[in-house]
C-alpha cells in the first residue's frame, strides 16, 4: 500500500504516460482513502502542499470535484483551488472558467 504522498506521484506519471483513467482512480483513491478514514488534517496538509504546476489539467479538476463535498472541513482547499485556476488559466485559458464552474 502507497502512502498519498506517493499514490498521488503515482498518479501524475499515469496521468504522463496517457492512462488518463488510471491517473484519476489512483488520485480519487489518495484522496478518499484519507478522507474516508478521518484523517482530515492529513488530507489537508496534502492539499497545502500538492505540486500543482505538476498536474494536468485532468488531474486538478479530479483533484478539487473529489475534495468539493469536504471544502468546509478541509481549510487549505480555498488556497488549493487558487492556485488550480492559476495552472487552467495557463494550461487551457479558453476553458478554464467552464472546467472550474461549481468547484469553488
Amino acid at each position: 500500500v502507497l502512502a498519498p504522498t506517493e499514490n498521488i506521484s503515482y498518479a501524475i506519471a499515469l496521468e504522463r504516460s496517457g492512462k488518463h483513467r488510471k491517473g484519476l482512480d489512483r488520485l480519487y483513491r489518495a484522496i478518499d482513502g484519507l478522507i474516508q478514514s478521518g484523517a482530515i488534517s492529513e488530507c489537508d496538509r496534502l492539499l497545502r502542499e500538492i505540486a500543482v504546476e505538476d498536474m494536468n489539467t485532468h488531474l486538478l479538476v479530479g483533484l478539487l470535484t473529489i475534495t468539493a463535498p469536504d471544502a468546509a472541513r478541509l481549510p487549505s482547499r480555498s488556497s488549493l483551488y487558487a492556485r488550480v485556476r492559476e495552472r487552467l488559466d495557463e494550461l487551457v485559458p479558453d476553458r478554464s472558467q467552464r472546467l472550474l464552474a461549481g468547484l469553488e
